[in-house]
């Protein structure tokens, strides 16, 4: 059992000229944040449309538009950091009639991702 030589190749020829630029960061953080704004812009017309929306929501019954929202939340009982809570149940209750009805066209808006890295 003898040894066997291995030949080391060479440093690629574009690393060893200097041809490569590194990558300009600045750039990359611009249309970042650019993104990010238009993110958040589009987040906020999205609420405020939904909440339009819900404004309008009427009863099913006497098509009255006054109404109470009714949420009720479990929370995994931690107080501070590290508390989570969760819906169970949403409805609305109307203030003329007293029915309980649900939006059946709810829309989950989520937050927009913040941040590459």
């Amino acid at each position: 059992m003898g040894t066997k030589s291995v030949k080391i190749s060479k440093v690629p020829s574009a690393f060893s000229k200097g041809d490569w630029k590194p990558i300009d960061m600045s750039k990359v953080y611009k249309n970042q944040e650019k993104q990010e704004a238009q993110d958040l812009i589009r987040y906020k017309k999205e609420i405020a449309k939904e909440e339009k929306r819900l404004e309008k929501l009427n009863c099913p019954a006497c098509k009255s538009i006054n109404k109470l929202h009714y949420c009720k939340r479990d929370s995994n009982g931690i107080i501070g950091p590290g508390s989570r809570s969760w819906l169970i149940e949403e409805y609305y209750i109307c203030k003329d009639c007293g029915i309980h009805f649900s939006d059946l066209h709810k829309k989950e808006i989520a937050l927009p991702y913040k941040g590459l890295w």
